[in-house]
């Protein structure tokens, strides 16, 4: 998250400064270009955002899946021994 802050924060000021120079020297490039990199810090908060809600999804989707263990399957807590379904 942390890393995540910084380059944003980078990434608005460096905006602020291209905008700047844009208004000095009175050049429409630069005002676009700042535009630009205002929008990447925007899409990187978005992906962040969304990234972290998907791995919250994945985390719970994880915690209610069974698993099966040497012929033991364990579904919510509860322990279920199968071994004899598969027996030879």
């Amino acid at each position: 998250m942390l890393i995540i802050c910084v380059t944003t924060i980078g990434l608005v000021s460096w905006a602020l400064h291209l905008m700047q120079r844009a208004v000095d020297d009175r050049d429409l490039s630069f005002m676009l270009a700042g535009l630009l990199v205002v929008c990447a810090a925007g899409a990187l908060l978005g992906v962040y955002f969304l990234m972290e809600s998907y791995w919250s999804f994945m985390e719970q989707v994880a915690l209610n899946q069974s698993t099966m263990l040497d012929g033991e399957l364990v579904v919510n807590g509860s322990s279920f021994d199968i071994s004899g379904l598969f027996a030879d």
